[in-house]
């Protein structure tokens, strides 16, 4: 019988932990410190995993609809300062980003 039966091995799947209660996300069982808006819309990523996602449903998402001191221009600059942290500690970079389409969270490096 294998040694490693019924034991968790740890593999790029699961090296990042994203938690949905406040909490920063872990990268290899270490915290990765975000700010709050970074951690909200890595969460809401995280959630639509695999759907397309404009950079207006992600403010829409993080900042609510109501947020009319704040331009949606916002979100590029956090999704770009996010997606250089989690390349520096995953590398690689989990978030796929096509011009005027938008964001999806696509996981593990293939």
């Amino acid at each position: 019988m294998n040694a490693n039966a019924g034991k968790k091995t740890q593999n790029d799947a699961d090296r990042l932990k994203v938690f949905f209660d406040g909490r920063d996300p872990e990268v290899d069982g270490l915290p990765l410190a975000l700010p709050c808006r970074e951690r909200h819309i890595l969460e809401y990523l995280v959630r639509k995993r695999g759907h397309r996602l404009t950079k207006k449903q992600i403010f829409d998402a993080v900042y609510g609809i109501y947020s009319d001191d704040v331009e949606d221009s916002v979100v590029e600059g956090h999704i770009s300062k996010l997606r250089k942290k989690l390349r520096q500690r995953l590398g690689y970079d989990p978030i796929d980003a096509k011009r005027y389409i938008g964001y999806s969270y696509v996981g593990a490096a293939s």
